[in-house]
């Protein structure tokens, strides 16, 4: 019965935030905010080419293919993020974001000029992992609301 409203249980071993399980619901794509869980597909063919990479898998669930990936959110519409390249650190709305680099690695195409201000676009969220080698909007940027699929509740971490 739950199913057919939307509501799930989910598992999630991604390695880039919490491991655990979700309560995966239907949500108004407008309310969400900082640091809740969302699924989402990646915004783009490009993004779904480098996940690919990274072992990915294809599905017929996202518009580019994939599987939907599982993250919160740390910035909103507006919200002002800045890459202090000497540092290797991000600021969003000024504030430093602890352990928000950016990984070197040939794989990883940024989508984003760094050498300015981002402002997150009217309709979309800045997603994030909690690890700093994840593979997220700092690489690929905001996700369009209409890319995220369903908020997720963490009920408990898997070790």
């Amino acid at each position: 019965f739950f199913a057919s409203l939307g509501y799930h249980l989910v598992t999630v071993h991604s390695g880039s935030d919490h491991d655990g399980v979700y309560f995966s619901s239907p949500y108004n794509k407008t309310s969400l905010k900082n640091d809740e869980f969302v699924a989402f597909c990646l915004p783009n063919k490009a993004a779904h080419e480098m996940a690919k990479k990274f072992g990915l898998t294809d599905s017929h669930l996202c518009p580019f293919g994939g599987t939907p990936l599982v993250k919160h959110i740390c910035a909103t519409p507006g919200d002002r993020i800045v890459y202090k390249s000497e540092q290797n650190i991000f600021s969003i709305n000024n504030i430093p974001q602890e352990g928000m680099t950016l990984i070197k690695d040939k794989r990883l195409i940024h989508q984003i000029d760094w050498s300015k201000i981002y402002i997150v676009p009217q309709g979309s969220y800045f997603i994030c992992g909690q690890d700093k080698m994840s593979f997220d909007s700092r690489y690929y940027g905001a996700i369009p609301q209409n890319f995220v699929k369903n908020k997720m509740t963490l009920l408990f971490n898997l070790p």
